[in-house]
């Protein structure tokens, strides 16, 4: 017998008038109760999803439902322009083909003075037919009034593979303790020129740890592009240089100028280039590794993983550990290998 096709849920009600829905009619998050517009735990308790808290920089804790969002999330957290962040910040409402529709963006990030909303999705499905369409229309609806979305995919966050893993490695010490004689004590050194970080260790003020979170939250500045190691470089922040920001994020990536016609509400018309970005979508996928969903322990399911206490990460690191002695030698002994 074969099986019957399932009904797609209803995900609003038809008894409504459609002029509650016209121009985007926004339900926003409860900032004063620590709560987004939508909770993914609740909608898409079938996966594995996440959070972290970012001091300062939230009102409730920044939830992600997929490596990527993860990744991405944390990766903005490293730039030192990104003012805010909200995951599942609004419940955007519009009628389109005389349908009511809503529209949850991924997060609103306060940058620069101004914000925008942001969707994370996987290049090569966000290039497909119906999505380009969608979001292009979503795009020009905000334009209309005064907002501004825009696309971060696989191709802007994972593509350079030594930022990635330096982004997994520092996010690790972005809430970390710092006293505040370390920061000073780097300062004096770092004034006339930049130093390795093993050289900042030898100078007996610092160890590896109290690097690491100066980098994380901003003191220090690296090149982010290079795999930080014992001999990477380090420098003071400037105004002319302040590490990574959200528009060099947006703007990085081989396709990033069809994300930014999409940001505009103009659906990419360029076939050859949207064949192109499906084929390294593709490929980006298939060289990513397992998914986050059916990749962990079934006892893992069901529930948030939250950081620091991280269910997602190795317990004995080959790059840091569980104390500043350890990791300081682990880091000796991969600088003197090199």
């Amino acid at each position: 017998m074969p099986f019957t096709k399932r009904r797609k849920r209803e995900t609003v009600p038809r008894d409504i008038d459609l002029k509650d829905w016209e121009n985007l009619h926004s339900l926003p998050a409860d900032k004063e109760n620590r709560q987004p517009a939508r909770t993914i735990i609740s909608s898409t308790s079938y996966r594995i999803v996440g959070g972290f808290d970012l001091p300062d920089r939230t009102s409730y804790p920044l939830e992600w439902e997929s490596y990527l969002e993860r990744v991405s999330y944390f990766t903005l957290a490293m730039c030192h322009d990104v003012e805010w962040m909200g995951s599942q910040p609004d419940e955007l409402r519009y009628v389109a083909d005389g349908s009511p529709r809503t529209y949850y963006p991924d997060l609103l990030v306060q940058a620069n003075g101004s914000e925008c909303f942001l969707e994370v999705k996987p290049l090569v499905y966000l290039v497909q037919d119906e999505n380009l369409t969608r979001y292009a229309d979503i795009a020009s609806r905000l334009r209309a009034r005064g907002k501004r979305l825009v696309f971060l995919t696989d191709d802007q966050i994972l593509s350079v593979k030594a930022r990635t893993e330096n982004i997994m490695l520092m996010r690790r010490y972005i809430t970390g303790v710092l006293a505040e004689e370390k920061i000073g004590a780097v300062h004096e050194p770092l004034v006339n020129q930049p130093l390795s970080i093993k050289e900042l260790v030898l100078t007996g003020t610092v160890d590896v740890r109290d690097i690491h979170t100066m980098i994380a939250q901003h003191h220090l500045v690296v090149e982010w592009d290079v795999l930080i190691t014992l001999d990477a470089a380090v420098r003071l922040p400037t105004s002319d240089d302040k590490g990574l920001t959200f528009e060099r994020i947006l703007s990085s990536g081989r396709f990033s100028h069809l994300l930014a016609q999409l940001s505009l509400g103009h659906r990419p018309t360029d076939q050859r280039e949207l064949a192109l970005a499906k084929a390294y979508g593709q490929r980006m996928r298939s060289s990513a590794g397992p998914s986050i969903a059916g990749g962990f322990p079934k006892d893992k399911s069901k529930r948030r993983i939250y950081e620091p206490l991280d269910d997602l990460r190795e317990t004995l690191s080959s790059r840091t550990a569980g104390n500043g002695k350890r990791a300081s030698r682990s880091l000796l002994q991969r600088g003197a290998a090199r």
